[in-house]
């Protein structure tokens, strides 16, 4: 093999080809670290692993409009970032034990019929 086929030559400094080289290599990692590494459009078998409800809970949410989702054709879509926000958006936070005591009241006077609470 020949010596010469390892020559490159180029009116810039090596210094500066080596700097060029870098910054192009930065700007392409920076563009590869922009692509989000799971999809945000997810299948009903996904949303049933991330929000744990069963698939008949799900359809009928999508079918109240209760849950965000897109239908193709006879598809239905889900938003990976979207269900996340819908589940904390209904996370249940404890709170003091006088509001889930008048909670627990006004759930038990619904069950009983007395809906003057």
């Amino acid at each position: 093999m020949n010596d010469y086929n390892n020559i490159l030559l180029t009116p810039i400094s090596v210094a500066e080809l080596v700097e060029k080289i870098a910054s192009e290599v930065t700007a392409r990692l920076q563009k590869a670290e922009k692509i989000d590494p799971l999809p945000d459009r997810i299948t009903l078998k996904e949303a049933k692993q991330i929000t744990t409800l069963q698939e008949s809970a799900i359809y009928k949410l999508t079918s109240t409009g209760k849950i965000p989702h897109a239908k193709i054709g006879k598809r239905l879509i889900f938003s990976r970032v979207e269900l996340d926000a819908w589940m904390k958006e209904r996370t249940v936070r404890k709170g003091s034990s006088e509001k889930q005591a008048s909670d627990n009241l006004a759930k038990s006077a619904r069950k009983k019929g007395n809906y003057a609470v």
